[in-house]
């Protein structure tokens, strides 16, 4: 798990108390902090539900500041985020190695977009690639609609970003990912 923590002790930046277990999860108070961790996505195994209560909670006691958490009975797969400016965040790592080089490689052209001139063509692109991401990092994998749809706006030729490397790359992943 990677976690970074800019709380610094600031006074109102809401607290976190659990009272059984936290098997993953990320947690994160204090203005400006940040906590992220990933978790692999097995074949067996779902990811955690964000929508799902684990455990009984009892009724916080005592002084509650805002942001606070009070989490009474064990904790799976937990992303919870205090204060101003906060983010906590539980990516799927992809079990299929390739699925793992195709969200790396999906990040680095996302990271060169901003060099190009700013044309609706980028826009798609960042689009296509912003939801690619999410998919791969919430299921370990992306849909062969999604693939096809990188591949065609990738390819060679199809696009003023077949120029870059790392375009062209991912396109030939794309494809591959669809035989």
């Amino acid at each position: 798990m990677t976690s970074t923590n800019d709380d610094n002790d600031q006074a109102g930046t809401g607290s976190v108390f659990i009272g059984g277990s936290v098997r993953g999860g990320a947690l994160s108070t204090g203005t400006g902090s940040d906590a992220r961790t990933s978790v692999p996505a097995g074949p067996d195994e779902a990811p955690p539900r964000a929508d799902r209560r684990i455990g009984p909670a009892p009724a916080p006691t005592g002084d509650h500041s805002a942001g606070s958490v009070v989490i009474g009975g064990d904790a799976e797969g937990v992303s919870i985020a205090t204060g101003e400016n906060s983010t906590a965040r539980t990516d799927i790592t992809p079990e299929d190695e390739r699925f793992q080089e195709l969200l790396e490689q999906i990040r680095l052209l996302r990271g060169q977009l901003p060099l190009l001139a700013d044309t609706s063509e980028v826009t798609v692109v960042d689009a296509e690639l912003a939801e690619a991401e999410l998919a791969i990092t919430q299921s370990g994998s992306a849909d062969q609609g999604l693939l096809r749809r990188l591949w065609k706006r990738l390819a060679p030729g199809n696009t003023a970003l077949g120029a870059l490397a790392s375009a062209v790359t991912l396109a030939d992943m794309a494809r591959r990912l669809l035989t």
